[in-house]
């Protein structure tokens, strides 16, 4: 479990929880709250990476009827620790290199910037393939690939 994990507080607990299971109540006065009570910021962005990776796989998976993988054993280690030192608040919640925004979301922390796009790029385009708005990928125009981002985001209450 991950409350047994070595040097994981409860802050980072209840952070991974909020976001894989209660993300409507994660608020710029929540984090500043998990921040107050001893929380680091970029660890919150850190797994803020993790845990949103896991819920689109094991979403993704369950969407197409397959079955939700499991994790596998942890690895001993500790994290690489490598942040962007020039990341800053920037009309956001948590620091990004750039201004606020989905693709800058994990920016400050390098491993999370780049799966995110890993994971952006498998799933829907890589972030410079955005820039193609005429794009079509097996049949789907990316007119209808926004039209079922924005109606599934609605749906799901998920707003950036």
């Amino acid at each position: 479990m991950i409350d047994d994990a070595p040097g994981v507080s409860d802050e980072l607990v209840e952070a991974a929880e909020a976001i894989a299971a209660a993300p409507a109540q994660i608020t710029p006065e929540w984090i500043g709250d998990l921040v107050h009570r001893g929380l680091d910021l970029l660890a919150y962005v850190e797994v803020t990476g993790i845990v949103s990776r896991l819920i689109a796989g094991d979403t993704y998976l369950r969407g197409v009827g397959a079955d939700v993988h499991p994790l596998s054993e942890p690895v001993e280690g500790d994290p690489s620790g490598e942040r962007m030192t020039e990341a800053g608040i920037d009309r956001g919640w948590v620091p990004t290199v750039g201004p606020a925004g989905a693709p800058n979301a994990l920016s400050a922390v390098p491993a999370e910037n780049v799966a995110q796009e890993d994971l952006h790029s498998a799933l829907y385009l890589s972030y410079e393939g955005m820039a193609d708005l005429d794009a079509t990928i097996d049949g789907l125009h990316r007119t209808q690939m926004e039209l079922t981002a924005a109606r599934t985001s609605f749906i799901n209450d998920c707003f950036f």
